[in-house]
């Protein structure tokens, strides 16, 4: 079964069961600004995001998923932040708190048209000097 906070801002499958707490912060205006889940103190959540952040407008300014304490996430970016109108401004992928994305750039920043502004390859946080996704692939298996 869902909490309340659950219900309202995550529409997963399955409770935030494993924190210790649900957070809510609010604006001036009484309006939802973030929702965090913790445990122990520190942002924790494995089976959802752990901290989601909205513009006064209601619209989503941020997103976080964690696994334990780090951010991480396989198969998305595990930080991304958005533009007031809802479009995508950066993406990080992260895994086990390590900027890592095998599958791509690593760090994306977009421009309000959603165009690729910045775009750069990481592996185990240290940026990668590719010109292709190919020759990222190349140099990810030398470096294992």
């Amino acid at each position: 079964m869902k909490c309340k906070i659950c219900d309202l801002y995550w529409k997963g499958d399955e409770c935030a069961s494993d924190c210790d707490k649900s957070i809510l912060i609010h604006g001036f205006k009484g309006e939802v600004l973030e929702v965090r889940w913790e445990k122990g103190g520190y942002i924790y959540r494995e089976n959802g995001p752990g901290r989601i952040s909205f513009f006064p407008n209601g619209k989503m300014s941020c997103i976080d998923y964690y696994r334990g304490y780090e951010l991480h996430r396989e198969g998305g970016p595990a930080h991304s932040l958005f533009y007031e109108d809802g479009s995508t401004c950066f993406v990080e992928y992260y895994y086990n708190g390590k900027l890592h994305n095998m599958d791509g750039y690593a760090s994306i920043l977009y421009k309000s048209d959603g165009s690729i502004d910045t775009a750069n390859y990481y592996l185990d946080n240290q940026i990668i000097s590719a010109s292709s996704p190919e020759e990222f692939i190349i140099e990810s298996i030398h470096k294992c």
